[in-house]
């Protein structure tokens, strides 16, 4: 019999230990918390960038309203700012005791005064511009072209003349630092080619190119014409006219100077061909034309027939054109012995001329207008064999004006040519001298011409 105090013994059981994650388990759970992190993270900044948007509409609503309670008590608006800081617009603070700052400090508010109207614009998370115009608010894509990464919007204001369109406006592209304004506009050098092969206007969709021609150009500047489509009136609304300059693309080409300025004017030519364009010239009398480097020369030939060409067709019908030589004479002011002009011809006279050197005295070292009778003035500088810029202007019916190298040279107000078609021309009409001509162009002329407006800072893409 067993002892009742007889030990009792129990099978051992095993106790499993926690068997730990595996590798692809560690894997997917990162995954599946980034995700979610994600989701997150992309939930609180469209929050965020929704809320910054609101406070920019929010305070560009507050800057109108109170711009038209400071105009509506008989006040004149207040400058232009490009950027709106602590300065700007002082004169509204009775209605704005401050002017808000964007919610991301590296972007800025624009204040455009526009005439007795005004326009407001900033930029939205997603890269559109938020703008109020006296037509209302409206928000524009942020398109930029393509591999294009900087452009300035810019202003052009209309003529109190009326609405113009197609009308060449002059620029001055430095590549350097300085404020943009009236004509000179700056880009970085580090940004903008030396060649300026990367650089393009555009319409205000900001992304229908412009016609453009480069008149001259080193690495630190250069002279362009862009022709802009639609100029409104001064007395529109609104009375400016929006385009955009780009630059910044170093896979850009550059735009073929020929193209450029057939493009760009109703009439040019910078002879950059082995002989005369037949469809562009006609050419009369004898002589010799050579051209070299794309500069045209016109000698007197034998058998005492003047030698001129004029311009194939007529251009500029109307009282209004101006009309640019680069151009020189064998021989300087007042030359005795030779007949050497420049002009625009609307049949078979001179109707605005320039005659440094003539055979007949009265008209020696002349600029001329002609309508049924000649009407002269001294012109001021005329170095031989030395090239200028001419720009001869018909300003309707009260003037022509004669600049030499952009500088007003003279003005004669009596015996205008009458509204009549008119077409280039130069020659030499007596043995010994010639006529050299680098290019010529024909561009639309009103007075007062639109002016330069405002540029806005630089954008990046």
């Amino acid at each position: 019999m067993a002892s009742m105090f007889q030990k009792k013994v129990y099978p051992m059981k095993c106790i499993p230990f926690n068997r730990a994650f595996t590798l692809i388990e560690l894997l997917v759970t990162i995954a599946i918390v980034g995700l979610l992190s994600g989701f997150i993270f992309v939930s609180m900044l469209n929050a965020i960038n929704s809320g910054n948007d609101a406070r920019r509409k929010s305070d560009l609503a507050a800057i109108e309203k109170a711009l038209l309670a400071y105009q509506a008590e008989g006040n004149t608006l207040p400058a232009s700012c490009n950027t709106l800081t602590a300065g700007c617009l002082s004169e509204i603070s009775a209605y704005l005791p401050s002017v808000p700052d964007d919610p991301d400090l590296s972007k800025s508010y624009v204040y455009t005064k526009v005439g007795s109207d005004f326009t407001l614009s900033g930029t939205l998370s997603n890269g559109n511009t938020y703008s109020y115009a006296s037509g209302g608010w409206s928000e524009v894509t942020n398109a930029f072209l393509a591999n294009y990464h900087y452009r300035k919007s810019h202003l052009i204001a209309g003529s109190s003349a009326g609405a113009q369109t197609n009308y060449q406006v002059k620029f001055i592209v430095h590549r350097g630092t300085g404020t943009d304004s009236g004509q000179d506009v700056y880009m970085d050098t580090a940004k903008l080619d030396s060649t300026y092969k990367d650089l393009r206007f555009t319409s205000s969709d900001k992304t229908t190119l412009l016609d453009y021609w480069i008149e001259t150009s080193d690495s630190s500047s250069a002279t362009v014409w862009v022709e802009i489509p639609t100029i409104p009136a001064s007395t529109d609304n609104p009375s400016t006219a929006t385009i955009y300059i780009y630059y910044g693309n170093s896979s850009a080409v550059a735009i073929d100077r020929d193209t450029g300025g057939d493009a760009t004017f109703s009439f040019f030519d910078d002879f950059n061909a082995a002989s005369l364009n037949a469809s562009k010239w006609d050419a009369s009398g004898t002589g010799t034309t050579t051209i070299t480097g794309s500069v045209i020369t016109l000698a007197y030939g034998s058998g005492g027939a003047n030698y001129k060409i004029l311009g194939k067709s007529s251009y500029g019908t109307g009282y209004n054109t101006a009309t640019l030589f680069k151009i020189k004479t064998l021989h300087g002011l007042n030359s005795v012995a030779h007949d050497e002009f420049f002009g625009i011809d609307p049949g078979n006279y001179y109707s605005v001329a320039a005659i440094p050197s003539y055979s007949v005295a009265y008209r020696r070292g002349k600029w001329e207008s002609y309508d049924t009778a000649q009407a002269l003035t001294n012109m001021s500088v005329w170095a031989a064999n030395t090239f200028y810029k001419v720009e001869m202007i018909r300003n309707g019916t009260t003037n022509v004006m004669y600049k030499i190298n952009d500088t007003l040279d003279a003005t004669i107000t009596t015996n205008l040519p009458g509204n009549t078609s008119r077409t280039p021309g130069f020659g030499d009409y007596v043995a010994g001298g010639s006529v050299s001509c680098d290019w010529v162009l024909i561009r639309k002329y009103i007075s007062p011409e639109p002016t330069h407006s405002t540029y806005a800072a630089e954008e990046s893409n």
